[in-house]
């Protein structure tokens, strides 16, 4: 995932302890609220589902600048 963000102009990636934020977003401030709110989602989702084994996988979240590009990756992937 991160190689294929790497070729993409504009594109970059943030890793988290819980996630890889993708996104073109140039907002500095809406990046920064993103990565403390999704860590603090996961926190309170792990208090109410702990995990059973050790996770294998990160967690992918994708953002996008606009609603027309995120409705042009949605219609290639469906």
């Amino acid at each position: 995932m991160i190689r294929n963000i790497q070729n993409l102009k504009g594109w970059w990636y943030l890793e988290t302890d819980n996630f890889v934020i993708a996104s073109d977003l140039k907002n500095k401030k809406t990046i920064s609220e993103l990565q403390v709110n999704l860590e603090k989602c996961r926190s309170v989702f792990n208090q109410y589902y702990p995990q059973q084994h050790p996770l294998k996988a990160v967690s992918v979240c994708k953002v996008f600048e606009s609603r027309d590009e995120y409705q042009g990756y949605v219609e290639d992937k469906f």
